[in-house]
């Protein structure tokens, strides 16, 4: 009996061992880093914004609201003009892919990545929260763009995980002092741990569509696995892969089961919302998250009277 529960709990002792080590080591790092998530002053709400296709409806009709409120964008965004009439305060990046050397990125993902960074670079003339890891500190990318006064970093420690970890205080105050993170599995979980982490008193999700279930085909003659992908700002077709570098096609089975992370850790972080006494509302015309209550914009102007 002894034995049987030693080797049930040991692994998942020995393996948060070495992510609390990790997560220790970049705390240490942020330590030396000059500016420190959380040493300014917000409003009481954010406004995250995804780049799911529902979120063009979304823009077109309430495109004036947004302008007046604390907004945060993600990946790509800032290749749109809706970026310059928004003027987010806040551009949350978590994909590793942005964090390559420009030399090393597929050109399928190079032709928007460093027009990116160019626009970011050159053209924003507001001050502008950057939300990244700690290990993108000294990317190509990450250098560009630094080089706009306008630029404010702030990291996130994502050395250590806290998957094995039950939900709960502990859990939750290690993500407070930023010595273990949730699973990042998109940019959005990254950016609502941001919004609790920061204690906006509400968060309201835009564009959070998460259907990329609907978007997956599978070649009948290849097996080759395929995702029309689709955004705000337009779709196209996408062979899977495993690796930025584009070397390792993809399974479906896995696919599927990182939307099932995907779409779990919006459970955990309504859990820690709770804990830290934070409102989140899925404000999305079309969104398969099922963690927070649905809300509209109307509904946002109504709770913010």
């Amino acid at each position: 009996m002894f034995k049987a529960l030693a080797n049930l709990l040991l692994p998942n002792i020995v393996i948060l061992l070495l992510e609390l080590v990790k997560g220790v080591y970049g705390k240490l790092k942020l330590g030396y880093l000059n500016k420190r998530l959380g040493s300014f002053e917000h409003k009481d709400d954010i406004y995250i914004l995804g780049n799911g296709p529902s979120l063009k409806n979304t823009l077109d009709r309430d495109l004036d609201i947004l302008k007046n409120k604390e907004c945060a964008v993600v990946n790509k965004f800032g290749n749109t003009d809706y970026f310059f009439h928004i003027k987010p305060s806040w551009y949350i990046l978590a994909d590793p892919a942005f964090f390559l050397d420009f030399n090393k990125i597929p050109d399928s993902i190079k032709k928007e990545i460093v027009p990116l960074s160019q626009v970011i670079k050159k053209k924003v003339t507001w001050r502008m929260n950057f939300y990244i890891p700690i290990v993108a500190e000294k990317s190509e990318f990450i250098k560009e763009i630094g080089m706009n006064p306008n630029i404010c970093f702030y990291y996130y420690n994502n050395y250590g995980v806290s998957d094995v970890i039950p939900d709960g205080t502990f859990k939750y105050k290690l993500w407070d002092y930023n010595l273990l993170s949730p699973l990042s599995q998109t940019v959005l979980n990254t950016a609502v741990h941001l919004g609790i982490k920061l204690r906006y008193s509400k968060i309201y999700l835009l564009g959070a569509d998460t259907s990329w279930h609907e978007n997956y085909e599978l070649d009948q003659k290849t097996n080759v696995l395929y995702s029309i992908d689709t955004h705000f700002y337009g779709k196209r077709k996408l062979p899977l892969y495993l690796d930025s570098e584009e070397t390792l096609p993809s399974k479906l089975h896995l696919e599927l089961s990182m939307v099932a992370k995907a779409l779990g850790s919006y459970w955990t972080l309504l859990e820690y919302s709770k804990y830290a006494h934070v409102n989140i509302y899925n404000a999305s015309e079309y969104s398969w998250i099922d963690a927070f209550p649905r809300s509209t914009i109307s509904d946002c102007k109504q709770k913010n009277v």
